[in-house]
């Protein structure tokens, strides 16, 4: 008789290899890298101390904030990928979702579900940001007319993400904007453990 490890034990099993090969360190460091540079207004913070951030403004900003988003996606795939191979399980660069990827990598830790209806919604936004310059043409689903956000109310502080309607415009202050690129660096540290605010060692690109 084979007796398959608890959830517990499994994770417990996956959440200490916090060691990381160059595939690893490189799509990571790509992706804290990026979520400052869009979180911070497009351009990179001096690291000494606060610094301001930047309002992106202009005629496409919903189209530039939502290709910042895809980026951001993107990178965390990679890095999911990255993460698989580490583990040796089978990479999927075909599966483009990436809240799919990061379901199903859960799964296979037996870590407890996360973030994957706020990566859901992401997809949506970001979609909604990117071709049809941010105006909402349809709900989550077609039985409905409401549209979740990929980000919480910036002053609710209840962490609920925030409601829309079809024909509204799907907006995005720039503290909600800093605050959903800091919720990549938050997927990043549930895949390796604190990160304490260092960066990783720097990777030749």
């Amino acid at each position: 008789m084979s007796f398959a490890p608890t959830p517990a034990a499994k994770h417990a099993r996956t959440t200490w290899s916090c060691w990381m090969d160059e595939g690893v360190a490189r799509a990571l460091h790509t992706l804290l890298r990026g979520a400052d540079f869009l979180g911070s207004g497009l351009w990179f913070p001096s690291g000494a101390g606060p610094s301001p951030v930047r309002h992106i403004n202009g005629r496409c900003r919903a189209r530039v904030i939502g290709n910042g988003l895809r980026e951001l996606d993107r990178f965390l795939n990679v890095l999911l990928d990255e993460t698989m191979t580490l583990h040796r399980l089978r990479a999927r660069p075909d599966q483009k979702n990436t809240a799919n990827k990061w379901s199903a990598f859960q799964h296979w830790r037996g870590a407890p579900l996360s973030h994957d209806k706020r990566l859901r919604a992401l997809g949506r936004s970001r979609n909604c940001l990117f071709y049809c310059g941010g105006y909402i043409t349809r709900g989550d689903s077609r039985s409905t007319r409401f549209f979740t956000a990929g980000w919480p109310e910036a002053e609710a502080g209840s962490g609920r993400l925030r409601e829309f309607v079809i024909g509204e415009f799907l907006d995005i202050s720039v503290a909600e904007l800093a605050e959903t690129c800091a919720f990549y660096r938050l997927v990043a540290t549930d895949l390796f453990g604190e990160l304490s605010g260092n960066r990783p060692r720097p990777c030749r690109i």
